[in-house]
């Protein structure tokens, strides 16, 4: 039975490299008789060269053993090495190392003699078919190349093993690192992450990706250390590679450099602050206001009724009042003096926050001067039957103060000790 003359390419071109004349002519028949155009024969390894260069035909079919000095074998790899042609080799021997060798130079196929028609066109169709696919194959993977070399952001294929395949040009950017370089090496060594702050490295989520099967991201305020030793900020996506069997079989790791938008959040947490401040500067203005509205008014109110209980208390002195009436006397005269003081403390406070209080420095002589202040608390402390304590040293010790806020601030810090002293306790 003859082999059928339909083909998916009825037009295929073929070279043929034959040195046995009688075989050649058989091979031609063949090919011819199934509707294939022989373009051109030759019977050496040289001329095969040169004609498949100048032909360019579709697939060559090379003799192994052929005349001259080189072999089928080295024609076909000097072939591949300059033009995409697919090549069936034909030979009578089938040994095994004769067919590890042929291995080397990659054929599509190979053809036994003597030639049996329905093998030759099972042969070279399978080959067609397997060259077409490989070209598109490569085209894909070209595509694939051309768009990951495309991507802005880096690109860093694993193995199984978590080994570098593959590193697009903004990854060796970003790392440092080239392709050559990284290819075999692990991702935890060419991607090494640490914490921003602490520096503390970091296991590498695409471990964990291709762990538990799932897309990983890594940890905010993340760095990569580049291979000069340098820090990047990086943001990072990892996502396993799986089979159709949904094996996994690798993994690929996507980041960028997050250095501007890293800055962009530190701008804006910074501007957030400014207008919290701003807000908070405008409540304390108008809290300000408020106070020193409330002290002026305070010092209005309260100021009138203490000039009227002067004026009564002088009153009462200048009437004359009876023995057991000045006691009580007294006490309003003090009450009404302690009311005067707190006005008038008011009022220093709402200048000393303005800085408006003046000072009015001194020399002072800290033993005489103290001594005198604890002169007025004397009667209050024997009525309590307290014990106060004085020490000053050296006893000709000098300060430069103001002596009114100096006995003030004294005079308020005694007055608490003797009111919150037991009795017969002591004040040091």
């Amino acid at each position: 039975m003859s082999a059928p003359t339909h083909l998916d390419q009825p037009q295929t071109r073929i070279l043929v490299v034959e040195d046995e004349e009688l075989i050649y002519e058989y091979l031609v028949q063949v090919l011819e008789s199934s509707g294939y155009t022989v373009v051109g024969t030759t019977d050496t390894g040289e001329e095969a060269i040169e004609r498949t260069l100048a032909l360019k035909p579709d697939i060559v079919i090379m003799d192994i053993r052929l005349k001259g000095s080189m072999s089928g074998i080295q024609a076909a790899v000097a072939i591949r090495e300059n033009l995409d042609v697919p090549i069936v080799f034909s030979t009578a021997f089938s040994g095994q190392q004769l067919l590890d060798e042929a291995k080397t130079a990659m054929p599509y196929g190979y053809l036994l003699k003597p030639y049996k028609e329905r093998e030759v066109h099972a042969v070279l169709q399978i080959a067609l078919y397997r060259h077409r696919f490989d070209c598109a194959t490569r085209k894909n993977q070209q595509w694939l190349y051309a768009i990951l070399q495309s991507v802005g952001d880096g690109v860093v294929v694993c193995d199984a093993q978590a080994r570098v395949l593959f590193l697009n040009h903004a990854a060796e950017q970003l790392t440092g690192h080239h392709q050559a370089d990284a290819s075999g090496i692990s991702i935890s060594k060419i991607l090494p992450l640490i914490q921003e702050l602490s520096g503390q490295p970091i296991p590498h989520p695409l471990l964990e990706a291709m762990h538990i099967g799932r897309s990983v991201n890594i940890p905010a305020a993340t760095q990569l250390v580049r291979a000069d030793g340098s820090r990047l900020p990086v943001a990072d996506s990892c996502a396993p590679i799986k089979n159709d069997l949904g094996h996994i079989v690798g993994g690929v790791s996507v980041f960028r450099d997050d250095t501007a938008r890293r800055e962009s959040e530190k701008a804006l947490l910074a501007a957030e602050h400014t207008r919290r401040l701003e807000v908070q500067m405008v409540e304390m203005k108008k809290l300000d206001q408020l106070k020193e509205e409330f002290i002026n008014t305070i010092n209005h109110e309260l100021r009138t009724p203490i000039a009227n209980m002067k004026l009564a208390i002088h009153m009462l002195e200048k009437v004359g009042v009876s023995e057991n009436g000045k006691h009580y006397l007294q006490i309003l005269k003090s009450e009404c003096l302690r009311e005067h003081e707190l006005v008038d403390d008011l009022l220093e406070m709402q200048q000393a926050e303005a800085g408006d209080i003046p000072l009015n420095p001194e020399s002072l002589d800290v033993e005489t001067w103290l001594s005198r202040l604890l002169d007025g608390f004397c009667e209050r402390i024997a009525e309590r039957s307290q014990k106060l304590a004085v020490h000053v040293s050296p006893s000709s010790l000098q300060v430069i103060a103001d002596r009114r806020y100096l006995e003030r601030v004294l005079s308020e810090l005694i007055n608490n000790a003797c009111k919150y002293t037991p009795e017969d306790g002591n004040i040091l």
